[in-house]
């Protein structure tokens, strides 16, 4: 399959199409054929060697949270159908035309939500939901201050507190 590889830290021009082997499914994974890919900040440090390594995770290939369809499923995987569209968090691979996805990582798209809004769903909604919900564990009415409210999980951080039902000051 393709996917966008680099073999050395740097700015954008580093990155470049290759062949690669399709990731290889296990009993609790989809094969998600990917549609649009999300382009998150630990990409980009990751890309200029902030990290120190190449790749960390379950791939060697950049790119966080996918949307796509389902072109397979694993043996332990009785929930989702071939075919199904789903937006998901991965462990790399995300920019490759395959992406291997733990199932419990994955969430249907909405009838009305295209592809390439699905792939900037779910790394800052996901942390936002940990972070507002479950650390802060904020309540109707609680008053939240959202840092940095303008960027993906803050702007996220916002909705989550305010469908909470908190006081948001961003």
């Amino acid at each position: 399959m393709r996917a966008i590889v680099y073999e050395e830290f740097g700015a954008a021009e580093v990155l470049h199409v290759a062949e690669v082997p399709v990731p290889h499914i296990r009993p609790t994974d989809l094969l998600v054929k990917v549609a649009a890919a999300g382009v998150n900040r630990a990409d980009l440090l990751q890309r200029t060697g902030f990290y120190g390594a190449q790749h960390f995770g379950e791939s060697p290939l950049l790119g966080l949270e996918v949307a796509g369809e389902v072109i397979a499923v694993g043996d332990a995987v009785t929930d989702v159908e071939i075919g199904a569209r789903v937006m998901a968090i991965v462990g790399g691979g995300g920019y490759g035309e395959i992406a291997r996805v733990d199932r419990a990582m994955a969430a249907p798209i909405p009838e009305s939500m295209p592809f390439h809004e699905a792939a900037a769903v779910m790394e800052s909604f996901v942390t936002a939901v940990e972070a507002v919900s479950n650390l802060a564990q904020i309540n109707t009415g609680q008053k939240v201050l959202v840092h940095s409210a303008a960027g993906g999980i803050g702007s996220a951080a916002v909705q989550v507190a305010h469908s909470l039902g908190a006081v948001v000051y961003a």
